[in-house]
């Protein structure tokens, strides 16, 4: 339910839009009733809602002056004028605070409920797409997490400012180069289950383990290869060493037991890294950083390149070559004032990001580039026109790999599942039926699955159903509405949600950043 807050100062008109209007029914909750406009700005200072229908002319404060009040609190709120004055400066003024609508009274009822029909809609949407939003984030942050690690584990974080400025964009700030850092490798010799369903309980499973417990540690799972996993604990600023490795030794176990538990397979550990101090994780010292170095690396910059890396991939993978050196143009653009440094850490992030991705569905982009796919090629970079020549090369490289690359999988089932969903895009597309098709358990067909093409089928099909339709966007001569249900989406609002889930963009927003 969305929250709903009136504000009328006649009484009787406030009591009956209050009581006698469906407002459950249309997806509403009145949560408070005001006769002003002071009262109501009051209370919605501390108590934030979605809509708001109000008057214009009250005693204390009109409701004008409680909208342009309003909005400096929350920008993104809905608002309804219900005034008994239709005099033109009014709605003038409504239009310059961008009041949602502006009814006369009296109203007619149905004029009313219309309006908030059309209100819940478009909340609902704003909703879907901040959720959407917020999903996003929170992938592009595990997916920094895992490189940083990867890298750190690897010798490949250089100098303490690059490393706290990894820590900056994981939200790790309260970590410091003098934690304590143990990492295990966790494997099973036997079979994980089959359904999608028991391969998330064993992620549920990590997750409650490995939650913050107490002030000791922070734990962090990194991707997994086949039946491996790697979790690296890092001690809290405080931490002993000594009684952080004996921690960690009991959490394993405990994680371990449980995962036996819970899945087929036996599970075992076994300790891979250990450091006194992160810093001595870190490939220079101190003595030896350039004045350049020292600088403050702009993590807020870094971040936004880093963010267009599903926009990239989707292009990598359509082998849209000209759409992907205008987007690269993009990205260089943003980076134009930025010192060199800066530059390099940003989209050194930025292959790692692609790199791990690509991963995940079993692609070495180091193979199928022979080596040509390496954020190493921009530190050879002297300005910012080699930085540019090196990364549209290597982005070529890894375009031209992708085309030549052998798809889908040697396994017979497998390859013909795929072939079979590549041409029935615009079905609904049901995993049980696919099983029944091909004869072969639901369960144990979505294990081979992944096991074969290194994603779930569900995330499989959302991957070429979307670059199906981003092709066909691209092409210009179908409505959005119409791509949606080429691409197996009955609902184009629930396409433009996924949509923008899997490149970031809107379908509307994707055409804007691929036109050339």
């Amino acid at each position: 339910m969305f929250k709903l807050v009136i504000v009328e100062d006649e009484d009787n008109i406030r009591h009956s839009l209050e009581c006698y209007i469906p407002w459950e029914t249309l997806g509403f909750r009145v949560v408070g009733t005001f006769s002003d406009g002071s009262d109501a700005l009051a209370y919605l200072k501390e108590n934030p809602c979605d809509a708001v229908l109000t008057d214009i002319l009250m005693s204390r404060m009109s409701g004008l002056e409680m909208i342009r009040n309003l909005y400096a609190l929350q920008p993104q709120i809905k608002v309804v004028i219900l005034s008994g004055h239709s005099d033109f400066a009014y709605a003038q003024q409504a239009i310059e605070y961008k009041v949602a609508h502006y009814l006369v009274k009296p109203v007619d009822e149905d004029e009313l409920i219309a309006v908030f029909k059309s209100l819940a809609d478009q909340l609902a949407e704003q909703q879907e797409e901040q959720t959407a939003a917020e999903s996003q984030t929170r992938e592009l942050k595990q997916i920094l997490q895992k490189s940083f690690f990867r890298d750190l584990l690897s010798g490949r974080v250089a100098s303490e400012n690059e490393f706290n400025v990894y820590l900056k964009l994981l939200g790790q700030e309260n970590l410091q180069n003098t934690c304590p850092l143990y990492a295990y490798e966790i494997q099973t010799m036997g079979s994980l289950p089959g359904a999608e369903s028991e391969e998330s309980s064993i992620e549920d499973v990590f997750r409650q383990h490995l939650a913050p417990d107490g002030d000791t540690c922070r734990a962090f799972l990194l991707e997994g290869r086949g039946n491996h996993w790697q979790i690296v604990f890092v001690g809290l600023p405080g931490c002993d060493g000594a009684d952080l490795r004996k921690y960690c030794n009991e959490k394993m176990q405990r994680l371990v037991a449980a995962l036996n538990d819970s899945a087929a397979g036996e599970f075992t550990f076994h300790l891979t890294h250990s450091v006194a101090r992160l810093a001595d994780l870190l490939t220079e010292t101190t003595d030896k950083k350039t004045a350049a170095e020292k600088q403050q690396v702009d993590s807020a910059l870094c971040e936004t390149v880093i963010s267009d890396y599903k926009l990239l991939v989707v292009e990598l993978d359509l082998g849209s070559k000209d759409t992907l050196l205008h987007l690269l143009d993009g990205i260089l653009y943003r980076l134009k004032d930025a010192a060199l440094e800066d530059a390099q850490f940003a989209l050194k992030n930025l292959y790692s990001v692609i790199e791990l991705d690509y991963r995940k569905r079993k692609i070495n982009v180091w193979d199928i580039t022979n080596g040509k796919f390496n954020f190493n090629h921009l530190y050879r970079a002297k300005d910012m026109h080699s930085l540019s020549a090196s990364l549209k090369e290597d982005f070529c490289a890894l375009c031209d790999g992708l085309k030549i690359r052998k798809p889908g999988s040697e396994h017979g089932v497998i390859g013909r599942l795929v072939q079979y969903l590549n041409e029935h895009l615009d079905e609904d597309v049901a995993h049980n039926e696919i099983a029944a098709k091909y004869r072969i358990h639901p369960g144990y067909l979505s294990r081979l699955f992944k096991q074969e093409m290194g994603e779930t089928l569900s995330e499989y099909l959302l991957r070429i159903r979307i670059q199906r339709a981003a092709s066909l966007l691209k092409e210009g001569q179908h409505k959005i509405g119409d791509i949606a249900g080429m691409v197996g989406y009955s609902a184009s609002s629930y396409f433009s949600i996924m949509f923008k889930k899997y490149t970031g963009y809107s379908p509307r927003e994707y055409m804007q950043r691929v036109s050339l």
